[in-house]
């Protein structure tokens, strides 16, 4: 378990040489997990996707976070550009 601190959406997404964030269907989650298991991989499921539209955070600043799909996808595809023009 990680306490969350600080900006919560570069908490949950921002990744690192020691985290990264993947996603799969709900169908191969224990797929995934079993193959993080075998190599050493701590893995935890994080959320889910609530609605097609929205993506729920669960367990983090003491509740649930609800996050547009759509921003997730502005924000990532805006960030290289507006880092490095």
């Amino acid at each position: 378990t990680v306490e969350a601190q600080g900006d919560p959406f570069v908490f949950l997404w921002s990744e690192s040489a020691t985290r990264v964030v993947a996603s799969s269907k709900p169908a191969d989650i224990d797929e995934l997990l079993a193959l993080a298991a075998q190599l050493g991989v701590p893995a935890t499921v994080i959320g889910h996707v609530a609605d097609g539209s929205s993506i729920e955070i669960n367990g983090v600043y003491d509740g649930s976070v609800l996050v547009a799909i759509a921003d997730l996808r502005n924000a990532s595809e805006a960030t290289l550009p507006a880092l490095f023009g």
